[in-house]
């Protein structure tokens, strides 16, 4: 297993370059990726929290921004500045989605900055306006005032996605991971995810202590959390073909991918059709 702090976009390169066989990323810097961006090696193939990700708009701690209205080009006198970890990355999709949708269909520059520890030194060095980072894990940094919260963006899509290496070259070792996932990984996984979601109170508050413990957050945060998080449905992280339908438009109207892409094109494979479980 791999950690990849800049996100996405590294993800997808590191997929291409078959450093890695599977990563998780967020759906719209996959789906930016493969339909806008050239990522053709890289598919999907499953869904795995099916509730959308909602992302904080973070400033630095003395920034005079309060809302993000405060940053639509009306009040800075000149566009948007986002920070964003690399570009593809979800923190650059969902910079420009925001421009589009939140500060009045402005564009935006781009500065990027690798990692969150980057663009938290960059926001209180004024480096750039705002960034976009997901608002729980950012949480403990609003807490301790390194940074401030203008606003939050929760996207019309799932969160998370598998997404995998695709290539005429690796057909067959694409077929062996495939097999392993269908009938070790994603049953297994499932299971992990059922039991750390699980309502009983002995459960729950397991559950609880583990994100304070690991991850610095305090009750409510995780009570909060836990209460909003949707894993996908069924033992295979199946794709919802209409689901995934609506993310393409959506990022087609904020000029992330080109007119006429089809959603099927996301997850089509030359080497192994099936190998995504899709539903309507």
């Amino acid at each position: 297993m791999l950690y990849t702090p800049e996100g996405t976009g590294k993800m997808m390169d590191m997929l291409e370059r078959r450093e890695a066989d599977i990563a998780l990323t967020v759906a719209d810097g996959f789906i930016a990726g493969r339909a806008g961006s050239g990522k053709k090696q890289v598919r999907l193939l499953g869904t795995f929290v099916e509730s959308p990700l909602i992302w904080a708009v973070a400033c630095g701690a003395s920034s005079p921004h309060k809302t993000l209205d405060d940053l639509a080009p009306a009040a800075l006198g000149r566009a948007c500045r986002f920070g964003i970890s690399r570009l593809g990355s979800g923190s650059h999709t969902m910079g420009i989605y925001t421009g589009k949708n939140f500060l009045r269909g402005a564009a935006t520059e781009f500065v990027v900055a690798n990692n969150i520890n980057g663009l938290c030194d960059g926001a209180n060095s004024n480096l750039f306006d705002a960034f976009m980072w997901e608002t729980f894990t950012t949480k403990p940094l609003f807490d301790s005032g390194t940074l401030k919260k203008v606003g939050e963006v929760a996207t019309p899509w799932p969160a998370f996605v598998f997404v995998c290496s695709s290539s005429a070259e690796s057909a067959e070792r694409e077929r062996e991971i495939n097999s392993d996932l269908k009938k070790h990984f994603f049953p297994d996984l499932k299971a992990a995810c059922e039991r750390f979601v699980d309502p009983s109170p002995a459960a729950c508050e397991e559950a609880v202590q583990r994100i304070c413990s690991e991850h610095g957050h305090q009750r409510q945060d995780a009570l909060q959390w836990l209460s909003a998080v949707q894993y996908a449905s069924g033992s295979s992280f199946g794709i919802s073909r209409s689901r995934y339908a609506r993310a393409v438009e959506t990022l087609q109207e904020a000029g992330l991918v080109p007119p006429g892409y089809k959603a099927e094109d996301l997850w089509r494979c030359d080497s192994d059709e099936d190998a995504a479980t899709v539903v309507p």
